[in-house]
């Protein structure tokens, strides 16, 4: 009985003097509720931050190895003076790479650029631009959302024929499909 009566008083203390000090109580209330407010913004963006950096790692693969003449990051002039020298990594090497491995289901070299992009009258500048073989549609876990990718036959033959990013079938083909038609790539038309 005791207890109750001295949190009905405890209580009776803290309404009056929320009563006599008004701004001192709403400035204190603003406070925690703006203290709370930014920890879970904070929490909410580290959250968001770490799923959306999973998921990148995931979409270059957990079993993928890449192997390039240049580091991803290169910090200095010097380290590219240093690195720039490096032979490049030839087909031979990569044909190599797969029948060596036990492991590599799939092994697809790249060879990168920037060229010019032209259809008809429409045309880009600076397109990226990656030469590679069928096998890099397992390796980069990408899917071309509209027709097909390269075959082991377009690469045996060397058939002029490409897969464009929708950044590019947005630029060249506003109105028109793109599938089949003659793209030039540089100095290079696709059939």
């Amino acid at each position: 009985m005791n207890f109750l009566i001295y949190v009905g008083e405890g209580l009776k203390i803290a309404f009056q003097a929320l009563r006599s000090y008004k701004m001192r109580s709403t400035l204190t209330t603003l406070g925690v509720v703006i203290g709370v407010t930014t920890v879970i913004t904070i929490v909410t963006l580290v959250q968001g931050l770490n799923t959306a950096f999973k998921s990148e790692l995931s979409s270059i693969g957990t079993n993928t190895l890449y192997i390039n003449k240049y580091p991803w990051v290169i910090m200095s002039q010097e380290e590219w003076i240093r690195v720039r020298n490096r032979p490049n990594i030839t087909m031979q090497e990569a044909e190599k790479i797969k029948d060596w491995s036990q492991y590599a289901a799939a092994v697809a070299p790249t060879l990168d650029t920037r060229r010019n992009a032209k259809y008809r009258e429409r045309s880009i500048k600076d397109v990226s631009i990656i030469g590679t073989t069928a096998d890099y549609l397992l390796t980069s876990n990408t899917f071309p959302e509209k027709g097909r990718f390269l075959s082991s036959v377009d690469v045996d033959h060397r058939r002029a024929v490409c897969v464009l990013g929708q950044d590019v079938v947005d630029e060249l083909f506003p109105y028109t499909d793109p599938l089949g038609k003659r793209v030039n790539l540089g100095d290079v038309i696709s059939p």
